[in-house]
Order: C-alpha cells, then sequence, then structure tokens
C-alpha cells in the first residue's frame, strides 16, 4: 500500500521502440560497460553530493533511505541521458550512415546499410571509441556483436546471425522468442531454429517454404516424436500468486487431499510378492493392460512389428552401453570380462559418478527386454 501510494517515477531507464521488421543488412549491437556503476563513477553521484551535508544524529535507516533513492534517481537520469547522447552521435556521425533502430537500458542496436562483415566490425569498433571518448571515464560503450541477418520483432524479443569476429562461422542469437522460451514445445523450437538458419544463410523464401512445407507434411503423416508437442508447466505457482494475496496456502490444500489407492484382491491369484510390484504398462507402446505379461494384447496380435521394435529398443540399449563402457574403461584404464549387460558386471563403485547411475538403470533395462520381453515377443510369432 505503501509504494501503491507514492508519485511515479520522475525518469525511467530509455527503452526505445524498435523498428520491428526482417534486417538484411548488418546490425551493430553495442553495450555500455557497468552503466549504472560508471554513471556514479564518473559524476560523483552520492547523497552528499544531491542533498549536502546531512543533520547529525539522523537514523542510520533514514540516511540509507535518502542515500539509495537519491542516487537512483540521478543514477537513472544519467545513464538515460547517456543513451541519448550517444543514438545522436552515431545518427548525425557524417561518414558512419548509421541507423539506430533499438535501445534498451545500456545497449544500442545500430544499422550499417550495405556494408560488408568486415566493414560493420570495423565500423563497429569505431563508434564503441568514439562514444567512449566523448563520456568522462570510465564510462565505456563496448562493442559486441554484428548480426548478419536480424529480426527485430519487439521490445526484448529479437533473433539474429550473431558475428564476433571476422573469422566466426555465425551462431544464432536470440532473446524473448520461441526458440529459447521454456513455455514453447520442440515442434515449435526445433523447426524455427532450422527455419532462421535457412533465412539468414540462403534469403531464399522458396526455400524457407519448402522447408515448412515438408515439416507440416512430416506432422500430418505422424512421422513427428510425440514429445515434441509436448511442454511441461507448472499449475501450483500460478494459482499461488494470486491465493497468497488473499492469505491463502494453496500448495497445504494440495498437500491435503486424499490419495486414491488401489486396493488388493481378495484372493489373489498371484503367489510371489514381486508379482503385485510388476508394471501395468505394456514395454512395447507403453499404454495401460491388465494382460498377464510385459507385452499388451494389441502388440501380441502384431508380431512382426512388435519384434522389430523390441529388436530396436535392445539394439539402441546395447549402443548406450557401449557408448557407457568406453568412458569407464578410460577413467580406470583398463577392462574387464563377464557380461557388460549385467546389474553386476560393474567394477566400479564410485556411486556418486554420472555415469555409474546411468549404467546402472540402462543395464537393468538391457537385461529385462533381452530376457522377459524378447521371449515374450518370441511367443506371439509362435500364437
Amino acid at each position: 500500500m505503501i509504494v501503491a501510494g507514492q508519485a511515479p517515477m520522475e525518469c525511467i531507464p530509455l527503452v526505445m521502440e524498435p523498428m520491428s521488421g526482417f534486417y538484411g543488412d548488418p546490425v551493430v549491437v553495442l553495450d555500455f560497460q557497468s552503466l549504472y556503476p560508471s554513471m556514479m563513477i564518473a559524476y560523483n553521484i552520492c547523497y552528499s553530493t544531491c542533498l549536502g551535508r546531512l543533520n547529525n544524529g539522523m537514523d542510520d535507516e533514514v540516511e540509507t533511505a535518502l542515500g539509495v533513492v537519491s542516487n537512483h534517481v540521478v543514477d537513472v537520469n544519467c545513464g538515460r541521458t547517456t543513451l541519448e547522447a550517444a543514438v545522436k552521435t552515431v545518427e548525425t556521425h557524417p561518414t558512419w550512415h548509421a541507423k539506430v533502430v533499438y535501445g534498451d537500458t545500456d545497449s544500442l542496436f545500430v544499422q550499417l546499410r550495405g556494408r560488408t562483415l568486415e566493414q560493420a566490425l570495423r565500423l563497429g569498433h569505431e563508434i564503441a571509441h568514439v562514444v567512449t571518448t566523448l563520456n568522462p571515464k570510465p564510462v565505456c560503450l563496448k562493442f559486441e556483436k554484428v548480426y548478419m541477418g536480424s529480426f527485430l520483432v519487439s521490445k526484448k524479443r529479437y533473433v539474429g546471425l550473431k558475428f564476433e569476429h571476422l573469422g566466426d562461422k555465425g551462431h544464432l542469437d536470440a532473446k524473448g522468442i520461441e526458440t529459447i522460451r521454456r513455455d514453447s514445445c520442440g515442434v515449435v523450437q526445433h523447426p524455427m531454429r532450422h527455419w532462421l538458419r535457412l533465412v539468414f544463410s540462403t534469403r531464399d523464401l522458396s526455400a524457407c517454404k519448402k522447408y515448412l512445407q515438408e515439416y507440416w507434411t512430416h506432422m500430418h503423416d505422424g512421422r513427428i516424436p510425440l514429445t515434441h508437442y509436448i511442454f511441461a508447466k507448472e499449475m501450483l505457482p500460478s494459482f499461488e500468486r494470486l491465493a497468497i494475496l488473499m492469505g491463502v496456502d494453496v500448495r497445504k490444500w494440495y498437500n491435503a487431499l486424499p490419495r486414491k489407492a488401489e486396493r488388493a484382491a481378495v484372493a489373489p491369484s498371484l503367489t510371489r510378492i514381486d508379482a503385485y510390484y510388476s508394471s501395468q504398462h505394456c514395454r512395447v507402446c507403453d499404454t495401460r493392460s491388465f494382460h498377464r505379461g510385459s507385452i499388451c494384447a494389441d502388440c501380441r496380435a502384431h508380431p512382426q512389428r512388435t519384434a522389430m521394435a523390441v529388436q530396436s529398443q535392445v539394439v539402441q540399449l546395447d549402443a548406450e552401453l557401449q557408448a557407457l563402457r568406453r568412458v569407464c574403461v578410460q577413467c580406470m584404464g583398463s577392462s574387464w570380462g563377464g557380461s557388460w549387460d549385467s546389474p553386476t558386471a560393474m567394477v566400479c563403485r564410485n556411486f556418486s559418478c554420472a555415469v555409474w547411475n546411468q549404467w546402472l538403470p540402462t543395464a537393468v533395462a538391457t537385461q529385462t527386454w533381452k530376457t522377459n520381453v524378447k521371449v515374450e515377443s518370441s511367443v506371439c510369432k509362435n500364437d
């Protein structure tokens, strides 16, 4: 309530509205190094400079509050003025012919029309040097990178093919778009990365159109893995942000929720206790099945498809085990005989090792697929 009743800020950092669009010309990105600390040093910004000598005996809390507020307001104002002066210097220089297309707090995006990568790198360093010399020390404008092809979408949302020096191969650099957002799924991220590289490297819209149409065809044909369509987001934090304003703890509500447990049969037909802990999901298609065994009735009805899926899984697990074995052999400097895919075959007992902890479940899964599932799939063929 105290913050809500305060007057609005007199000064805010400069965040320019970007000129949204695709930029085929080089865009140089420059950044003021440690802008606010350098402002304080360069202009001697402190509470005594702003307010003069304070009365003796003032409370430490009041003195600290005055210092923080005065430093912050003057600091932000100086930073904004410095960035505005840099924009004016860049756009009015007689030989650069540059245009600032975006600015955010302490950074500048400068478009250099018709320049090559070599010319853009040279001009970027020259702009940084000239602007730095126009400001008091230690204010320093630093050259960061050149985008040879970029999209400016909106504030804090852009992507480009980044080059930091002449011999660089170019890397995708993104902020705020779906390729790096956690609330985006693989079916968006993976093709977008490839499509962006295609746009920046070829500038051929026909090739870009062909790639997207091929990917959409794969989607319609069901050739994209199901995991690429999924992204996860927690439910409770979203409700917490609202319920906490009412003084309610949603997590306590969730923890108090009664859990449902399936009751065991009165006269069970299973004799061994480990039979009660076997999975009810088919190991081939992962659907829930109450069929006795590890393969469901549908997979049993298609023995050829099931046998191929089982063999592919065994080959994949064997390849993973061989890769882990190479790491272990290099680590220990020796090998050993015996069955590598047995859970008891590992000589090393470094339980904190990430490779060891990855090897054990892989070995167990391999042994399970090679024995139980493979046997049952062979039975399917004979049925």
